[in-house]
Parts: C-alpha cells; sequence; structure tokens
C-alpha cells in the first residue's frame, strides 16, 4: 500500500515538474516574443497588422500652465487637459514637420512649429495662454504688501551689507566686529556670499573667495572704464562662482569663459538679468531684447553655448523688462504704448504681443505671486492674473 501511495506521489511530482517547465518555456517564448514590441511601442513605434512592420513614430508631451485646454496636431484635435493639469503626452507621430496648436475658449491660441524624430518625445513647456482680454483689477492688502517689500529689498544697496568701496579707492571687508582693506586701487566690484569680483583702474579683472580670502587674476580684457561703474550679473545659483556676465561703463558685455573674460558683440545694452535656472542671459537694448544661451538648450530647437537671437523688437524704447516668474519662457515689457508679452518658447515672429495698450506708470513680477503680473497705474498698484 505504501509503495501505491509514493507511486503516484512520484508520478505527481513527475507531472508538475513536465508542467512547469512547459510553462517556464512558454513563457519565455511569450517575453522573447512580445517583448521587443513593448519595448518599440514604448520609444513610439507602431506595429502595424496590414504590413506586419514597425513603423517608426514619434510623440509629442505638451505643459501648458491653464488646464482645460485643446491641443491640435496639425489642426487635428489630439487630447482635452483635465480641469486640474495642463499637460497631455501624445504618440503615433509620424516623423517630420508639425504644427502644434493649444486652445481655449476665451484665451489667445499658442501655436508652434516643431520636428518630431523616430522614438524620440519632442517636449513642449511653458505653453502660456493668455486671457482675452486681459483683465486687471487693484491689489489686495497681501499683494500691496509684498509689492512693497521688494521694492524696498530691490532699492538697498546689496553689497554695502559686508563691503564698501571708500574715497581711497580700496575695497573695504566688514565683520561684527572690524573692518579690512581687501584691495586697493579699485575701479568696481560684485559681491555675494561666498565670492567677490572686482576690477582694478588698470583693468585687471580678479576674483576672491570670501571664506579663504585666496585671490585668483582672472585676466585683463580691455574693459572700457569711465567714471561709470561697471555692472555685474549673476545666476540665482552661482557656488562655485564660474559665472558671471559684466557691462564695462560703455555698456559693452563681457562673458566669463574657460580662458578668462571675452568680449560679447552684442552692442550697447541698457539692463541685464538671468534665467532662474541659469541657462539664459536677457539683454534688454533701447529697442530690442536677446537672448544668449550660457548653457546649451535641452529642448528644440537645441541652441548651443553663446548663441545669441533677437527675441522681441518694439518701435519706441524699452522702459522696463522683467521675467514672469511663472517659468523661464516669458518675459513682460513696457513701453510708452503699453505692456507686452514675450513669449520665448513660441517665438516665430519678434514683435511682442499686446496685453495692456495704454500707458502704465511701472510694471512689477513677483515670485511669490507667480502667476501674476502688477501695474501701477499712478499711484495705485493693479494686478491682473494669467492663470
Amino acid at each position: 500500500m505504501l509503495d501505491k501511495r509514493t507511486h503516484v506521489r512520484h508520478v505527481l511530482l513527475n507531472m508538475q515538474f513536465k508542467t512547469r517547465r512547459l510553462l517556464f518555456y512558454f513563457l519565455c517564448f511569450v517575453f522573447l516574443l512580445s517583448g521587443p514590441l513593448l519595448l518599440a511601442y514604448a520609444t513610439g513605434a507602431i506595429f502595424n497588422l496590414s504590413s506586419w512592420t514597425l513603423e517608426k513614430k514619434g510623440g509629442v508631451f505638451v505643459y501648458a500652465h491653464t488646464p482645460r485646454v485643446r491641443v491640435l496636431l496639425d489642426n487635428e484635435v489630439q487630447k482635452i487637459t483635465g480641469p486640474l493639469s495642463g499637460e497631455t503626452l501624445f504618440t503615433d507621430v509620424a516623423p517630420g514637420l508639425h504644427v502644434i496648436r493649444v486652445e481655449k475658449a476665451a484665451h489667445h491660441s499658442w501655436s508652434k512649429i516643431i520636428e518630431v524624430h523616430p522614438f524620440i518625445v519632442t517636449e513642449l513647456w511653458n505653453v502660456l495662454l493668455v486671457p482675452f482680454p486681459f483683465r486687471t483689477a487693484t491689489t489686495t492688502p497681501l499683494e500691496s504688501h509684498a509689492i512693497e517689500e521688494e521694492l524696498s529689498q530691490r532699492s538697498r544697496e546689496v553689497n554695502s551689507a559686508s563691503f564698501t568701496l571708500d574715497k581711497k579707492n580700496q575695497l573695504i571687508g566688514y565683520t561684527a566686529t572690524s573692518s579690512v582693506i581687501r584691495a586697493s586701487n579699485v575701479h568696481s566690484f560684485h559681491a555675494n556670499q561666498n565670492f567677490v569680483w572686482y576690477v582694478d583702474r588698470n583693468g585687471f579683472l580678479a576674483r576672491m573667495n570670501r571664506q579663504d580670502s585666496s585671490i585668483d587674476i582672472l585676466g585683463r580684457p580691455g574693459f572700457v572704464m569711465t567714471k561709470t561703474s561697471l555692472r555685474f550679473a549673476e545666476p540665482v545659483r552661482n557656488q562655485n562662482g564660474d559665472e558671471i556676465v559684466i557691462l564695462d561703463s560703455e555698456k559693452g558685455l563681457y562673458t566669463i569663459e574657460e580662458q578668462g573674460a571675452v568680449p560679447q558683440p552684442t552692442g550697447t545694452i541698457e539692463k541685464m538679468f538671468y534665467s532662474r535656472d541659469g541657462r539664459r542671459l536677457f539683454l534688454i537694448k533701447e529697442k530690442s531684447i536677446e537672448l544668449l544661451w550660457r548653457k546649451d538648450n535641452r529642448t528644440q530647437p537645441f541652441q548651443t553655448k553663446n548663441t545669441r537671437e533677437v527675441i522681441a523688437s518694439t518701435t519706441t524704447p524699452i522702459l522696463e523688462a522683467f521675467l514672469l516668474y511663472t517659468d523661464d519662457g516669458h518675459l513682460v515689457l513696457r513701453t510708452k504704448e503699453g505692456v507686452f508679452l514675450v513669449d520665448i518658447e513660441a517665438q516665430s515672429v519678434t514683435t511682442p504681443f499686446p496685453l495692456l495698450e495704454e500707458k502704465v506708470e511701472q510694471i512689477f513680477t513677483l515670485d511669490t505671486f507667480p502667476a501674476f503680473l502688477f501695474v501701477r497705474r499712478g499711484n495705485v498698484w493693479f494686478a491682473g492674473k494669467f492663470y
């Protein structure tokens, strides 16, 4: 009786082993067959059942700040985003040039010509649909307080907290209990938390580390120096001190490269500032705005470092220009004709988009209210919301 039970158990175990082995081989076969297809589909390829071939396709990702938008590809609706988000992804896009259009009721539409490549998702970030008409209302007490605080902070001399230039052209550094002469014969300087850049009256550029007081001489670039001080600009995040730009007394631009300070043939510049990520440098001229790429652009059209392009032209002088804090892709500017928006991401023409076709005294943007533009009419501040 025991031998019979043992025999039955042996037969069952043998059958289970064969079944598991057959199942294993079957699953391996399915994986080998479907794995490449799934991988190809994930990268944009589509399997055509009629021809039994893989068609090379691409994808498009769109991120709009406004929810509930329609996304069109070559005038055909592809997706309508949800009530909480304006982002969408669609695949099965044939390689080549296409026109992307983003629409929403009571908003100006947004469009851009893109090139789709096989197995690559083309990314479109920072799509901003401007409400039509763009309305403003008087600011709330909270907004007014934030504006006053920011204006007060920007009006202060940042360098005076720890460094000054005395009447003998000596750079004086201050601590809690003492003051020390850090350099002499100085023409202009700029300081942040980690470094101090200064140009002496002979035209030499130097950088001092505030931690150990070590000084690096960065060369003699050929600054034009008059009684007017040189102006400096740097990214928000500049821990290593290797990225800074300088305007000399005649408003000529110099950038810091591996070989030292290098003059850039940009003409006369009135104002300059970086994008938040430090990749873009905006150059404000009398009647135009140029963009100088300080790092390679990772999205289309993939500009390389030090590529310079005109992104806005006006018929009257630019009085003010600010970066919108919604993203790094939009500027607002003011002329005597009104207030305008510069959309860098959808740039096809250099004519700024009119927001307010009226004279205002001042414009302002705040990082604490990134979706707002503030304008001053007389002594009263007004706020306009983009989304």
